[in-house]
């Protein structure tokens, strides 16, 4: 079987990149580190994803499934759901943003969390957030990641 020298594609393997499903990682060949293009499949319609939104989608996998759910990925997840009955104040909120963190520190090495900003935290449970980091060497901008019960 021949392959290209400086473009192939690899099942992406759990020790350089967690899979978050259904995923192929395309590597570039280069004297620098290699770049991951992960490609996956849209959740709701079934099309492939790349780019951004896929690493919407990504975050939005990691933050909403907590830890233990998964059956074959038991460490998978976040635990902001054992932060759902927590009282809604400051230590709570720091607790909610150290638990993003190590979440995606974890399972998503494309992405560079810098900042957290919570958008919208409300009573009835729900919550949205940006997301503030680096994409592949880009600083971007990750908005209304909604998290928990239905937006009030």
């Amino acid at each position: 079987m021949t392959m290209m020298p400086d473009l192939y594609t690899r099942r992406a393997n759990v020790n350089r990149v967690p899979q978050t499903g259904n995923e192929t990682a395309v590597v570039m060949r280069s004297s620098h580190p290699p770049v991951y293009q992960i490609m996956g499949m849209d959740g709701r319609t079934g099309k492939m994803l790349s780019g951004m939104s896929h690493l919407r989608q990504s975050l939005q996998d990691i933050l909403t499934t907590y830890v233990g759910t998964r059956v074959m990925r038991r460490r998978y997840g976040s635990e902001l759901f054992a932060l759902i009955d927590a009282a809604g104040n400051r230590q709570t909120i720091v607790q909610v943003y150290y638990a993003i963190a190590v979440a995606l520190h974890r399972w998503e090495p494309r992405f560079k969390l810098t900042h957290v900003q919570a958008d919208d935290l409300s009573l009835a449970g729900h919550a949205t957030f940006t997301l503030f980091g680096e994409y592949l060497g880009q600083a971007v901008e990750v908005t209304g990641l909604s998290l928990g019960g239905r937006a009030a």
